[in-house]
C-alpha cells in the first residue's frame, strides 16, 4: 500500500512540475514570438546578402593514341581522368593559372573540379568512360571564372598530349612534305615524257618504246606517291583530331543558384522559435521563483 501511495505522490509531483513549466512558458509566450520573428529575419537577410558564385566549365576531349599502324590503341596515363584531376589541382597548374589571369592561388584552391560525363549528360568525378571531360572553376567573378577555366583547358590540352603523339604528328608532317616534293618531280617527268611522245616524228621506234615505258613507270610512281600522300594526310588528321587532346568548348559562366529565400526564412524562423521557447521557459521559471521568494 505504501509503495503505491509513493508512486501516486511522485506522479502528482511530476504533473505539477510539468504544469508549472508550461505555465511559465505560456506566461512569456511573446519571447517565443520574438524569437520566431528575429530568426526568420536573419534567415531572409542571409539569403538576400549571400555571396553570389559563378561556375565556368570548359569542355575537352581526351586524346587517344594509336599504334603507328593505327590498328590498336596505345594506353597512356596522361589521358586518364585521375591524371587530369591531379594536373588540374596541382600547385604548378594553379601557379600557371594565377600568373596568366591574375587570380590569387588561394582563390583557386578548392574551386577546380575535373569531371567526366554520364550517359544522361551529368558531370561525375568518377570515371564514366566518357572521353569528354568538363573542367569547372567556381569563383565570385564570372569573368575570372571563365578566364581560369579556359586557361586550365589550355594547360590540360598541353600536358595530356603525349610526346609520342607529338612525335607522330611531326613524322607524318615530314612524310607529307617529302611526298609533295616527289609528286612535283614525278609530274614534271610525266609531262616531259608526254611532250616527247607528242613529237612522234622526232623519235625512232626504239626511242618511242623507251619513252612509253618510262612514262608508264613515272605515272605508276606518281599514282603510288599520291596514294601515300592521301594516307599520310588521313593519319595526320587522326593524330591531330583524335590522338591529341582537343578543346571541345570554351568556358561560359553560369550563376550558381543561392540558398532559397523561403527555405532560409523557414529554417531561421524554426530555430528562432525553439530558442525563444527555451528562453521563455527558463525566464518564466526564474520569474516565478523570484516572486515566491
Amino acid at each position: 500500500m505504501s509503495s503505491n501511495r509513493t508512486s501516486d505522490d511522485l506522479g502528482v509531483e511530476r504533473e505539477i512540475d510539468l504544469r508549472r513549466w508550461l505555465d511559465a512558458a505560456l506566461a512569456y509566450w511573446w519571447i517565443a514570438v520574438v524569437g520566431l520573428i528575429v530568426g526568420a529575419g536573419i534567415g531572409l537577410l542571409t539569403a538576400v546578402t549571400g555571396k553570389t558564385t559563378y561556375m565556368a566549365t570548359a569542355t575537352i576531349v581526351r586524346g587517344q593514341a594509336f599504334s603507328p599502324s593505327g590498328s590498336s590503341v596505345v594506353l597512356s596515363y596522361l589521358g586518364n581522368l585521375k591524371a587530369i584531376q591531379v594536373y588540374s589541382t596541382s600547385p604548378q597548374t594553379l601557379l600557371q593559372i594565377s600568373a596568366k589571369t591574375g587570380i590569387p592561388v588561394t582563390q583557386l584552391q578548392g574551386h577546380i573540379v575535373a569531371s567526366t560525363f554520364t550517359s544522361t549528360g551529368e558531370l561525375s568525378t568518377t570515371n564514366t568512360g566518357s572521353v569528354i571531360v568538363g573542367l569547372a572553376v567556381t569563383l565570385s567573378s564570372p569573368k575570372k571564372a571563365v578566364d581560369a577555366a579556359n586557361e586550365l583547358a589550355d594547360i590540360i590540352q598541353k600536358v595530356t598530349t603525349t610526346p609520342y603523339v607529338l612525335q607522330t604528328i611531326q613524322t607524318i608532317q615530314i612524310k607529307i612534305k617529302y611526298y609533295k616534293k616527289r609528286i612535283v618531280t614525278l609530274q614534271q617527268r610525266v609531262n616531259a615524257y608526254t611532250d616527247a611522245l607528242n613529237h612522234k616524228n622526232d623519235l625512232s621506234f626504239n626511242d618511242k618504246l623507251l619513252v612509253s615505258t618510262e612514262l608508264d613507270t613515272s605515272e605508276a610512281a606518281l599514282g603510288s606517291t599520291l596514294d601515300s600522300l592521301f594516307l599520310a594526310q588521313e593519319q595526320l588528321t587522326l593524330s591531330q583530331d583524335v590522338e591529341k587532346t582537343q578543346i571541345l568548348q570554351r568556358a561560359v559562366a553560369v550563376k550558381i543558384p543561392g540558398r532559397s529565400s523561403r527555405n532560409a526564412v523557414v529554417f531561421g524562423g524554426a530555430i528562432g522559435l525553439i530558442l525563444g521557447l527555451i528562453v521563455a521557459l527558463l525566464y518564466g521559471v526564474w520569474a516565478r521563483r523570484k516572486t515566491a521568494e
